[in-house]
């Protein structure tokens, strides 16, 4: 059996998500957020929903130097904040 690291994952699919000549966006269903007041960093959550069932999910975290601004500027163009079950449209 042949086995690579995690960091050779997350290495390959970086280096493949760059070789996409234009941007990628990418969309998706927040099913947790989580906001860790002592860093500032923001945890998500993230799923694809075909009808009631998840047919993929994955973590995100957002820096604490872009989620302040990010969530000011979301809050002030929309009302809202993050949450769950809001649909997102992200690169």
């Amino acid at each position: 059996m042949n086995a690579i690291t995690l960091r050779q994952l997350a290495g390959m699919v970086r280096e493949l998500i760059s070789t996409v000549a234009e941007p990628l966006w990418v969309t998706a269903e927040i099913a947790r957020v989580t906001y860790h007041q002592s860093s500032g960093h923001c945890y998500l959550e993230l799923v694809e929903k075909a009808g009631d069932s998840v047919v993929a999910q994955m973590r995100a975290t957002i820096w604490a130097r872009t989620y302040g601004p990010l969530q000011r500027r979301f809050h002030a163009d929309t009302g809202r904040n993050f949450s769950p079950g809001m649909k997102i449209l992200f690169q």
